[in-house]
């Protein structure tokens, strides 16, 4: 009765211990893309299927190829094993809601992990239950301000106090100086372009 009892609870212990963990809309600290997103991560003891929510432009494709990885937080690298609801290499078109889900499954992850990054697209993915996205301070970090105060010092001109300045629209040249708030040295870029619109009143 001893042995079997014994047994039993070995059995429910081993069972409780690789217990599949679903979590949905992971928290994550930033990323680089606008048009993939996680929408659940299953981890069990045989392998981990990240959900993968496409939102793109209706009738265009997305791809996904062997290379796809995840990286753990403790360096490890685990590449892609497989695919559900698409072929590795094929054009995936989205449907007339721009919106396609598709399943890639990884080798089995330890509990000791808390967070991974996907493919060098989205860094900081939370796997505990019920994290919440952490936001980012408002204010202007220290060293930022005082890269920013000394570039100033620089200007041969008067800066202007803000873009209502009646001196904006001028036949000299301009230097904007300031920091994209959010960014990660992460996601990897140096430069990029900058869009903006002004409405001038005639």
């Amino acid at each position: 009765m001893k042995k079997t009892t014994i047994i039993i609870l070995l059995v429910l212990l081993g069972s409780r211990a690789f217990a599949q963990r679903i979590i949905e809309n992971p928290a994550f600290e930033v990323s680089n893309s606008g048009i993939t997103h996680i929408s659940k991560i299953e981890l069990n003891k045989d392998a981990t299927r990240i959900h993968i929510h496409n939102k793109f432009i209706p009738n265009w494709w997305v791809m996904f190829e062997k290379d796809v990885f995840i990286q753990l937080d403790n360096n490890i690298k685990l590449n892609v094993v497989d695919i559900e609801g698409a072929k590795f290499g094929d054009k995936i078109w989205m449907p007339e809601s721009g919106e396609k889900t598709i399943v890639l499954i990884f080798p089995p992850i330890s509990e000791e992990v808390k967070k991974i990054d996907y493919n060098n697209t989205i860094f900081g993915i939370s796997l505990v239950k019920g994290a919440v996205k952490n936001k980012k301070s408002q204010e202007i970090p220290e060293h930022v301000s005082k890269w920013i105060d000394n570039e100033l010092k620089k200007a041969t001109n008067k800066p202007l106090a803000n873009l209502d300045s009646k001196e904006f629209f001028n036949k000299s040249t301009g230097r904007l100086i300031g920091y994209i708030k959010g960014y990660d040295t992460r996601l990897g870029f140096k430069t990029g372009i900058m869009y903006t619109t002004i409405d001038v009143f005639v």
